[in-house]
């Protein structure tokens, strides 16, 4: 997913999911202020590795944001302690079939 997309001040919904994406979502979706509906599950994205989940940091700055899906992926590492900073209007936050360790902060 090119990070490029944050260059688009006024996205309201993201959806692109059941495709073959790979690589990583972009921690740059931070910037996205507008954002309200991120839904990316059913892809190939990221790596089973740690740093796979640090974009939900950057989705703090969302503070529209109500729906995020990114199950369904390769997502992998620790849940940050930063899932808690998200959005108050947030109402589904889907994570399931990923490769998610560690404690639930």
């Amino acid at each position: 997913i090119p990070s490029s997309l944050s260059n688009i001040s006024t996205l309201q919904m993201f959806v692109i999911s059941r495709n073959r994406l790979r690589g990583s979502i972009p921690p740059s979706f931070g910037k996205l202020r507008n954002l309200q509906h991120l839904v990316l599950h059913g892809n190939d994205l990221g790596s089973y590795s740690s740093g796979d989940l640090e974009f939900l940091g950057a989705l703090s700055n969302c503070t529209k944001l109500n729906t995020v899906s990114v199950g369904g992926n390769r997502l992998g590492g620790d849940l940050p302690t930063s899932i808690g900073n998200l959005s108050a209007n947030l109402i589904s936050l889907g994570l399931g079939t990923n490769s998610i360790s560690g404690n639930i902060p």
